[in-house]
């Protein structure tokens, strides 16, 4: 299996985040996580904390453990206007095809869910 990348992982966790506030629900740390295999959970943080230095998005809160692990948590995150840009740019592009159709398809269904619970 191919390592995951600190790209990919951030550009999963930011479309999932524009995902989820277009549709009006607030989106699930658990859920992202679910986007990123099991052995790359501290990347997960590592990019959350990356997405939110860089004003991408807004509401994430990172804590590092001195153990090596790490907790993630969603406080009502949404996705600035430099998030969006940069889910636009060429660089996201590319990654946007390394993920595929199945990714968009799991995304899919991933916020449908959270939709149906908020009705």
């Amino acid at each position: 299996m191919p390592e995951t990348s600190l790209l990919e992982i951030s550009y999963k966790t930011l479309r999932y985040i524009r995902a989820c506030n277009s549709k009006g629900v607030l989106p699930s740390v658990e859920q992202a996580k679910s986007f990123v295999p099991a052995d790359s959970q501290v990347l997960f943080a590592y990019a959350c904390l990356e997405l939110e230095e860089h004003d991408f998005v807004k509401g994430i809160t990172v804590d590092f453990k001195h153990d090596g692990s790490a907790s993630v948590a969603f406080d009502a995150a949404r996705i600035t206007l430099e998030g969006d840009e940069y889910l636009s740019s060429k660089c996201m592009g590319k990654v946007a095809k390394t993920c595929g159709k199945a990714f968009e398809i799991a995304l899919e269904a991933a916020v449908a869910s959270l939709v149906r619970i908020n009705l």
